[in-house]
């Protein structure tokens, strides 16, 4: 599948990103890979369509709708539904492979941990990092921005210098 979100990477303007109408219409959100396939977000239709409009690829909204030529699949059978019997399995002794997150605790690092309202610092950490946006440096203090990121830091610059041009405040570029 491809992502809407690539559409940051085509800086020459080469992609056009075609969207259903039945889709930009819904009020349900879109969940999309962020240039990942073991990632999704979940976003409303009118904010993928701002952020492709933000990168310089306003979509074609287009109705895909319509007759399909291919056959309709075969109606599954009945099958009358069995009663349900719990199985034991045997216990098997659990290995200590589990990575341990920074105040060393077992939990998964696939997640986010700490509370967005009771340690924002904690978990704005987390979400740059789990969602690949950075990697941390060898040298303390020092980040690494990812190639997406990095993109999404363009287009806060660029947004930004419009605005500050913009306003009488007689800015130049050094």
């Amino acid at each position: 599948a491809v992502s809407p979100y690539a559409a940051i990477n085509d800086t020459k303007g080469v992609v056009t990103v075609a969207l259903d109408s039945e889709l930009v219409n819904s009020t349900a959100n879109i969940n999309t890979h962020p240039l990942r396939s073991d990632r999704t977000v979940s976003a409303s239709p009118q904010d993928v369509v701002a952020f492709l409009e933000a990168v310089q690829h306003a979509p074609k909204i287009l109705d895909f709708g319509g007759t399909s030529s291919a056959p309709p699949p075969p109606k599954a059978k009945a099958v009358a539904a069995k009663p349900y019997k719990k199985q034991e399995k045997p216990v098997k002794p659990q290995q200590q492979t589990k990575s341990r997150n920074k105040k060393g605790s077992k939990e998964t690092l696939d997640r986010i941990v700490a509370s967005k309202t009771g340690d924002f610092a904690a978990w704005y950490g987390e979400v740059i990092t789990k969602s690949e946006m950075i990697e941390y440096g060898k040298i303390s203090g020092c980040y690494i921005l990812r190639p997406w990121s990095f993109g999404v830091w363009e287009q806060i610059q660029k947004a930004l210098d419009g605005w500050i041009k913009e306003e009488p405040l007689e800015v130049q570029n050094c």
